[in-house]
């Protein structure tokens, strides 16, 4: 399979040589990373309508020596794993966060 030469498509490629089905359905994590932490109750309400599974991640100990003083919302979609789905995901979900400082540019699987 071919894959565009940027972030995202390194990431397939890996998944390729390390023998990742790509036919298979799995969990696929997205992330949403914001410029402001901790996030408001009307901006945490906001998000949980959005995505109700979605889990507040708080940075820890070793974030916070690192100097990161932010954390991130995570949230999972099952289906199989292709790079425009992952492109459209990230993008959808930028958009509709931008307006509270949030955005949209990693995830990842579990490759068992």
């Amino acid at each position: 399979m071919e894959w565009p030469n940027d972030a995202d498509g390194g990431v397939f490629r890996s998944l390729q040589d390390d023998g990742f089905d790509f036919e298979k359905e799995c969990s696929i994590d997205f992330n949403i990373d914001f410029d402001h932490w901790p996030l408001d109750e009307k901006t945490v309400k906001e998000i949980r309508g959005l995505y109700p599974q979605c889990r507040f991640i708080n940075p820890d100990e070793e974030d916070l020596a690192d100097g990161t003083t932010t954390g991130y919302v995570q949230f999972q979609v099952s289906e199989k794993l292709t790079y425009d789905l992952v492109m459209e995901t990230q993008k959808r979900v930028t958009h509709q966060m931008n307006p509270i400082g949030g955005w949209c540019e990693s995830w990842g699987v579990v490759n068992d």
